[in-house]
């Protein structure tokens, strides 16, 4: 693996070596580094002489690649995790068509570029299929990511934990598990704050971290009854804990490509309301588990959480986890390794 980071570096687990590149932090993106060194690239792959590459970042690895293979005919495979032009569509809704239209025109080029040099496509859902072939790009292969079943179970339900954030025991608690940032369309949480409170006398803990964390901070010394900033949970073990405790997951996004947050929720337990398009719109579409909302609505969020709480939590904890059990990394690699097989000579 070759991932950006802080310090440049070289560890190992088991079968698998990772190659971290210093590169400058991400604007707006605490926590996350630009990979942008092709000479570092360079030298990994040719010491490693990989027989297929992964191509996981739509942003500057496609030109890494390029410069780095040239005369090169090693496979590569464009494992597309991100919706960009949809995601780039949601945050130009306030501008007008004729800023928007030409802005969506160029992401849409710029998709096709990124992974022209790409011998297959690889997407995790049906949604982000649908989305790349909007965009113009050769049908891909769907696979499923995983989840992680034995850390994330119901069994890690604990009481205590709503006490431990601030929240009387009385009150129900909402969840958001994600990047602190308007591509995760966390306005529409942000503003169903208030009514959901009011109708459910709920606080939503919101763990993650991104450029919107000081406002909700600012938002949270203002109204404390609203909800928590808890900031980036590193612990996987702690983060499944609070999904198994707490009263209900938001899923807000209508870009996702899978929806890995609302999985390991489903994976403890928990129900989740989401947005009703993307990934996760797929995934909770006729579910007894999750219900979704009209994208970009905070009445409709709010009545959708009303509604998934009035049901029995037994049995939404029981579909709940019968749905995350398919979803297993033995299945994703099983095909992955398959995909990647057929491409190597």
């Amino acid at each position: 693996m070759i991932v950006p980071g802080r310090h440049t570096e070289r560890s190992r687990t088991g079968r698998t070596t990772v190659h971290t590149i210093a590169g400058p932090p991400a604007p707006g993106s605490p926590g996350y580094y630009v990979l942008w060194n092709a000479a570092s690239v360079g030298r990994i792959i040719a010491e490693e002489r990989p027989d297929v590459i992964e191509l996981g970042s739509v942003y500057t690895a496609p030109w890494l690649l390029r410069l780095v293979l040239r005369g090169h005919p090693v496979p590569v495979i464009g494992f597309v995790h991100m919706d960009l032009p949809g995601a780039v569509e949601r945050q130009l809704t306030r501008f007008r068509d004729w800023v928007a239209e030409p802005i969506d025109t160029a992401t849409t080029a710029y998709m096709r570029l990124a992974y022209a040099r790409c011998n297959a496509l690889v997407v995790t859902s049906n949604a982000a299929r649908a989305a790349l072939l909007r965009a113009g790009l050769p049908e891909p292969h769907v696979v499923p990511m995983g989840i992680d079943l034995e850390r994330f179970h119901p069994d890690l339900h604990d009481p205590s934990w709503r006490t431990e954030i601030g929240v009387h025991e009385a009150r129900p608690v909402g969840l958001y598990v994600g990047r602190l940032a308007g591509e995760k369309d966390l306005e529409v949480l942000v503003d169903a704050l208030p009514e959901l409170h009011r109708r459910t006398g709920m606080t939503v803990a919101f763990v993650g971290d991104g450029r919107l964390r000081p406002r909700l901070e600012a938002l949270e010394r203002q109204q404390p009854q609203l909800l928590r900033v808890l900031g980036f949970e590193g612990n996987r073990d702690r983060l499944a804990r609070a999904y198994a405790s707490a009263d209900l997951c938001f899923a807000p996004c209508p870009h996702e490509t899978f929806g890995l947050a609302a999985l390991e929720a489903a994976a403890c337990g928990a129900p989740v309301v989401g947005a009703g398009c993307g990934a996760v719109g797929e995934l909770l579409e006729g579910s007894e588990w999750g219900q979704t909302f009209t994208p970009g609505d905070p009445a409709s969020l709010v009545d959708a959480a009303v509604e998934i709480l009035a049901r029995d939590r037994d049995t939404v904890t029981r579909e709940a986890r019968l749905t995350a059990e398919a979803y297993t990394w033995d299945r994703t690699f099983t095909r992955l390794f398959e995909i990647y097989r057929s491409l190597v000579p």
